[in-house]
C-alpha cells in the first residue's frame, strides 16, 4: 500500500494549550511510525510557541492565528492551500477558531475530503460560553465547516450525541485519545525536587488551570479535607493558562489550606510521570472535557482517580480503576474522603486495573491504527473492522 499526507490541522501547538496539543504530536508520530499516512502536522499559532515534541518525526508547519493576516496575506494563503493540495485527506482538530473554517474552506475548494475532531467543544458547558458570538459564528461559517465534513469524530459516545444535539447528519465515528506510558515511572525525580512532599499523601491535579477544570470547587473544599486528612496535600500541577492562580491562592487562603497545597507550574518530561508515580490519586472534577490525556496518563502509571461524570469516562468505575463524582465542593469532599479512606492495599489494585485498562484500549499503536482504517474508508476503502460508523 502506497504511503499518503493525512494533514493534521490544530489551533496551537504548545502543551500550555493543553489537550489537543498534547495528545495530536504523539498520534502523527505513530501514524508516521506504522507508514501507512505521513502526517504533516499544520499550526495556527502563537509567535512563541514551542511544540510539544520538539524531535518528531513528522513534519511541522506554522501559520499565524490572526483573521486580518489571513485575509491580507496571500503567501501564507499559498502556503496552505499547497499543504492541503499535497494532502489526499486533511483531519481537523478543534472548532470556533480561525484554522477550522480556514482549512475546512481550503478543502471544500480544492476537492479534498476532510475529517473533524471537535475535542468536546460542543459540550453543553462549553457552548454556554459566550454563547451569543458561538452562535453567530456557527451561522455565519463554523456550521458548514462541520456539516461539509465527510466524517466527524468524537472522543467518547457523549460527544458523537453532542454532534447530533448540534443538528449534524454526517458519519460519526467514536475514537479516543491515547497515552504512551514509560515502562517505569519513579517518584524519586518529583520527591527530589519537592523535597517537602515526601511522607505526603498526594492529590494531584494535572492539566491547565482553568475554571472549567472544577480547581475552585477544589480548593474551597480542600481545607476541609486537610483538617481529616494531615498527612494529605494536593499538588496542583500545570500553566495558568487563565490566569486563574492568584484567585485559587486567595481562596486556600481565606479558608487556612495553604500549607497544605503546592503549585508546580507546567510538569513535563520525566518529572511529570514521576508526579504521576508520587500520587495517591488524581483529581479532575471538571465541568467539561473532550478525553482528558491527564486521566489516560494517571491510570497508565497506576494512579486511581476520582474524576467528575463530566469526563465522559464511564470505563473508570467499570474497570475498578476510581470513582465518579459531582462538581459541587460538597461532591468534592465526599469523594476525597472516600478515596483517603481505602486501604492502600485497594488503592493499588485499582492501580493496576488503571494501568491494564490503559494497556488493553488507549496505547497510541491502537488508536492510530484505528485512524487509518478511518483514512482508508474515507478514500474509497473497506469499512472499519474495529469501531462502528454511526
Amino acid at each position: 500500500m502506497s504511503v499518503v499526507n493525512c494533514l493534521n490541522v490544530a489551533s496551537h501547538l504548545d502543551p500550555r494549550f493543553g489537550g489537543i496539543a498534547s495528545s495530536l504530536p504523539p498520534l502523527c508520530s505513530e501514524l508516521e511510525r506504522q507508514g501507512r499516512y505521513h502526517s504533516p502536522l499544520a499550526g495556527f499559532c502563537l509567535p512563541d510557541e514551542q511544540l510539544a515534541v520538539p524531535d518528531c518525526a513528522f513534519v511541522t508547519h506554522r501559520f499565524s492565528q490572526s483573521w486580518v493576516r489571513w485575509i491580507t496575506d496571500p503567501a501564507m494563503r499559498s502556503r496552505l492551500s499547497s499543504l492541503v493540495v499535497d494532502a489526499s485527506i486533511c483531519h481537523i482538530h478543534g472548532i470556533w477558531e480561525p484554522h477550522c473554517a480556514i482549512t475546512s474552506g481550503l478543502a471544500r475548494k480544492l476537492g479534498r475530503p476532510y475529517v473533524i475532531s471537535a475535542h468536546g467543544m460542543l459540550d453543553p458547558w462549553a457552548l454556554r460560553q459566550k454563547p451569543w458570538k458561538k452562535r453567530i459564528y456557527s451561522q455565519l461559517l463554523e456550521f458548514r465547516s462541520l456539516s461539509s465534513a465527510a466524517c466527524l469524530r468524537a472522543l467518547t459516545a457523549n460527544e458523537a450525541e453532542q454532534y447530533r444535539q448540534f443538528g449534524l447528519k454526517n458519519p460519526i465515528v467514536v475514537i479516543p485519545n491515547g497515552v504512551e506510558v514509560p515502562l517505569s515511572a519513579k517518584a524519586d525525580v518529583f520527591e527530589e525536587r519537592y523535597p517537602h512532599l515526601r511522607g505526603k499523601r498526594i492529590v494531584l491535579f494535572m492539566g491547565r488551570l482553568h475554571t472549567k477544570k472544577g480547581l475552585i470547587p477544589l480548593c474551597r473544599c480542600w481545607s476541609g479535607v486537610a483538617s481529616r486528612f494531615p498527612d494529605a496535600h494536593l499538588v496542583i500541577a500545570g500553566p495558568d493558562s487563565e490566569g486563574i492562580e492568584p484567585q485559587l491562592r486567595k481562596i486556600l487562603a481565606d479558608c487556612g489550606g495553604n500549607s497544605s497545597v503546592t503549585f508546580t507550574g507546567l510538569l513535563a518530561g520525566d518529572v511529570k510521570w514521576s508526579a504521576y508515580a508520587s500520587a495517591n490519586l488524581f483529581i479532575l472534577p471538571s465541568y467539561s472535557e473532550g478525553f482528558s490525556v491527564a486521566i489516560l496518563e494517571s491510570l497508565g502509571t497506576g494512579t486511581p482517580v476520582a474524576i467528575s461524570h463530566n469526563c465522559y469516562f464511564p470505563d473508570v468505575p467499570a474497570a475498578g480503576a476510581g470513582w465518579l463524582t459531582g462538581v459541587t465542593e460538597s461532591e468534592i469532599d465526599t469523594v476525597l474522603s472516600i478515596a483517603l479512606n481505602t486501604p492502600a492495599a485497594e488503592l493499588a489494585a485499582m492501580g493496576r486495573n488503571g494501568a491494564k485498562l490503559v494497556a488493553d484500549k488507549y496505547s497510541w499503536i491502537k488508536v492510530a491504527s484505528q485512524f487509518a482504517e478511518l483514512y482508508d474508508w474515507i478514500l474509497g476503502g473497506n469499512a472499519p473492522a474495529s469501531f462502528a460508523v454511526l
